[in-house]
């Protein structure tokens, strides 16, 4: 009940409430900002942002329940704007690469060659998914978020977030096992 009341106080303007609620979560906002950018610096600029909109527009959240749920929004509303600016700069997707084998490098020596190469195999089979199905896997299976939330946050159905995810599911083991793509 805790967040409750920091909810609350952050609406009537407390800064240390709203403080409070977002560094209680503060590493789950940097993972997901970081999954969409893939860099340090742009997952933290996109978290202070966050912060930022979540500061001017608290007062127009109606349910004290979805706090985390609508400021997890607003955060990926702004990585996909940032993702957005970034393309029209023609950034390529190297850095996104870079940074994956750069981050399989620095776990090397804690992870067995074998998991290595699977989960490389994998993140290659998620990258040949349409992009919308590429973040419904990521909101659900680096994220751990809620089917519910993912429709939301994505603005679909949550019918359609359910049957993309389970084709994707279905390609995705094709694509990693080698196996027939009929099914």
């Amino acid at each position: 009940m805790q967040v409750h009341k920091q909810v609350r106080a952050a609406k009537k303007g407390n800064k240390e409430a709203l403080i409070g609620l977002i560094m209680a979560r503060k590493h789950d906002y940097y993972g997901l900002a970081y999954s969409f950018l893939r860099n340090e610096h742009d997952a933290m600029d996109a978290c202070e942002e966050m912060i930022i909109i979540v500061y001017e527009q608290i007062q127009h959240l109606k349910k004290v329940d979805s706090f985390y749920s609508w400021s997890k929004t607003i955060l990926v509303n702004v990585c996909k704007k940032m993702l957005f600016k970034r393309s029209r700069e023609t950034v390529t997707l190297n850095d996104w690469e870079h940074s994956n084998e750069k981050n399989l490098t620095d776990q090397s020596e804690e992870l067995s060659i074998s998991v290595i190469e699977m989960r490389v195999d994998l993140e290659e089979a998620v990258k040949q998914l349409p992009k919308d199905t590429q973040e419904i896997i990521k909101l659900k299976y680096w994220f751990d978020m809620e089917l519910q939330h993912i429709a939301e946050v994505m603005g679909k159905p949550l019918g359609t977030i359910k049957s993309r995810l389970h084709y994707a599911k279905k390609q995705l083991f094709h694509m990693v096992k080698g196996g027939d793509k009929h099914e």
